[in-house]
């Protein structure tokens, strides 16, 4: 699990990188451009931008399946997602269920039963990208943007009724934000997952019963 999260978060890095120059400049037969609105980019940067922020978000969806499979939690994978795995219900649009529950009474079981910091550090960058203010709800509005309609980035203020516009240096921006939300929702998955295995060796130790080096030969 964690491998494969790792995998996701290098590939949408990779992508930033390549899109911000970092990592040296991109052949000059991969350069697209393509006739359209006056002040719109079309050129491999953006594309690459736009892959970026959508593999960030794909890591916290990995976060997701990653910690429902650790704690037990009998997620499906229809109801999987990071915004969704917090509450026992699943995702169902009525009557407001599915949202994730800020009172500790309507947690799932499995996240009451798990107290550590790195899970509350998570559950509450859950909490800031859902209904946050500021600098995240711009995420979650771009991401939903993303994955909906039809995203063009332009050189300078544009709107339409078409398509959902963003200027290409808010959307450089945002990508970064989004690769550091990415980021630390690993560290907190791996250091939930790290305290929990400590704790269970503290307790194997206790009764003796530390668990073998290697699995016994049958």
């Amino acid at each position: 699990m964690v491998n494969s999260l790792h995998r996701t978060f290098s590939s949408a890095r990779w992508c930033l990188l390549q899109a911000s120059g970092a990592a040296g400049e991109l052949p000059a037969d991969q350069v697209v451009t393509l006739e359209g609105f006056s002040g719109v980019r079309h050129d491999i940067q953006i594309g690459l931008t736009m892959a970026a922020i959508s593999g960030f978000f794909s890591v916290l969806d990995k976060v997701a399946f990653a910690l429902n499979s650790y704690l037990h939690m009998g997620h499906t994978d229809a109801t999987l997602h990071f915004n969704t795995i917090w509450s026992a219900l699943g995702w169902k649009r009525r009557k407001g269920q599915g949202r994730i529950p800020e009172r500790r009474a309507d947690l799932h079981p499995a996240i009451k039963r798990t107290t550590t910091r790195p899970l509350l550090g998570l559950y509450h960058l859950a909490i800031s990208l859902e209904r946050g203010l500021g600098s995240y709800q711009d995420l979650r509005d771009l991401r939903n943007q993303l994955e909906h309609r039809v995203v063009v980035a332009t050189s300078q203020p544009f709107s339409s009724r078409y398509f959902y516009t963003i200027e290409a240096n808010a959307l450089q921006r945002r990508a970064v934000l989004m690769g550091r939300v990415a980021k630390a929702a690993m560290w907190y998955f791996g250091g939930t997952a790290w305290w929990l295995e400590y704790q269970r060796l503290k307790r194997a130790g206790r009764l003796g019963q530390v668990p073998p080096t290697s699995p016994p030969v049958s």
